[in-house]
């Protein structure tokens, strides 16, 4: 079972990797986080990321319409991919 902390670590990895150029390996750490809690901004905000380091702008939108959780609010604003 993950815990907040263990979220809070994987989104950080998946941050790492995606700064290494390891795509997929951060979308595939990722995906744990969004799992757990598909509302997590900052899981979105990375699994955003990756997919336009992939050229996949159009599943970026797809993906993020289909949080089924996602509550939009101010904080939607300051989300840069």
């Amino acid at each position: 079972m993950e815990t907040a902390d263990n979220i809070e670590s994987l989104i950080r990895k998946a941050q790492q990797l995606l700064d290494n150029k390891k795509t997929q390996a951060a979308i595939d750490t990722i995906h744990k986080v969004l799992e757990f809690n598909p509302s997590s901004i900052e899981g979105i905000k990375v699994y955003g990321q990756c997919l336009v380091k992939l050229n996949q702008i159009t599943e970026t939108s797809s993906s993020l319409a289909a949080s089924p959780m996602l509550i939009v609010t101010d904080r939607m604003s300051s989300i840069s991919f």
